[in-house]
């Protein structure tokens, strides 16, 4: 079947059997190399993408499904104002990832980011833990995401005036 859909901006139109899963169809057909996973079921996180705006596991998502979405992986985060806020304050903690899980914890961020208003720490606190991935605590993980947060909101220097 014919499917069109926005990738990153772009649009495209592939030819995918229906049920074959939105993972592969990036990766195979639309040479998305940022996407990982370790399950298949949606349980490690690490193949996130954002479809329609929201987090999305795609290696549950079946190809027909895309049909008429937006989509945006690591690739096209990568050209916003978010991003450099993002690596900015991932470099102010002096933290890495693997590059099995950065995909899906930039696009997380990203997604907080762009949220109208100022999450409140239990909603930061359960879109964060969607990835299932040990080479970064938790800990860190948050302090990133408020820490791009700030920035965000133009608190540059988070430890000023303290």
């Amino acid at each position: 079947m014919t499917i069109n859909f926005i990738l990153n901006g772009e649009d495209i139109s592939i030819s995918a059997h229906a049920q074959e899963k939105a993972l592969i169809v990036l990766k195979q057909f639309c040479g998305i190399a940022s996407l990982h996973t370790d399950c298949t079921s949606g349980n490690c996180g690490k193949c996130i993408i954002l479809l329609n705006g929201y987090p999305s596991n795609s290696c549950l998502i079946p190809a027909f499904k895309l049909r008429g979405t937006e989509i945006i992986t690591l690739e096209g985060i990568k050209q916003t104002s978010n991003y450099a806020l993002i690596t900015d304050s991932i470099l102010e903690h002096h933290a890495s990832w693997c590059i099995f899980c950065e995909s899906s914890r930039i696009l997380l961020l990203s997604y907080i980011l762009d949220m109208p208003i100022r999450p409140e720490t239990h909603l930061i606190d359960s879109i964060l833990s969607s990835i299932h991935c040990k080479c970064l605590s938790d800990t860190v993980f948050r302090e990133i995401a408020y820490t791009a947060l700030e920035k965000k909101e133009g608190r540059i220097n988070r430890y000023a005036n303290r």
